[in-house]
């Protein structure tokens, strides 16, 4: 079967649009969404960029002082970050999932990368 037809044929194509939606499932109490589950087209992106994001240094907050005036504001705000885990589980049968947030930040990181390259693109044919 060649490339085409194989992405013609799965329910989890964006050239088939996707015709079963993307399943979320439950793992260990979490919601997440097994790789072989994402978008074709997007498994290989998906991957490499988790492999990118895992090596990347955790960001380190800034130091709080006590006699900062907005130091309680500031403490609420780094309490409520949620950093995206980058982590990729294993069920029983060791398919590969990750978290669903993680395809979220996965998602939004297409969208802003493709609205950067747009605007490049749209910037050079203006000239």
């Amino acid at each position: 079967m060649s490339i085409t037809d194989k992405i013609t044929h799965t329910k989890y194509s964006l050239r088939s649009g996707v015709t079963d939606g993307l399943p979320k499932r439950e793992l260990n109490g979490e919601t997440v969404l097994f790789v072989v589950n994402a978008p074709y087209e997007l498994q290989e992106p998906l991957c490499r960029w988790l492999l990118v994001k895992r090596a990347e240094p955790l960001p380190i907050p800034p130091a709080i002082k006590g006699d900062r005036p907005d130091a309680d504001e500031v403490r609420a705000m780094l309490a409520g970050m949620n950093p995206v885990d980058y982590t990729v589980m294993g069920d029983s049968l060791d398919r590969p999932a990750i978290l669903w947030s993680t395809w979220e930040a996965f998602v939004d990181w297409m969208r802003s990368t493709l609205q950067a390259e747009l605007t490049r693109l749209e910037a050079g044919a203006s000239c």
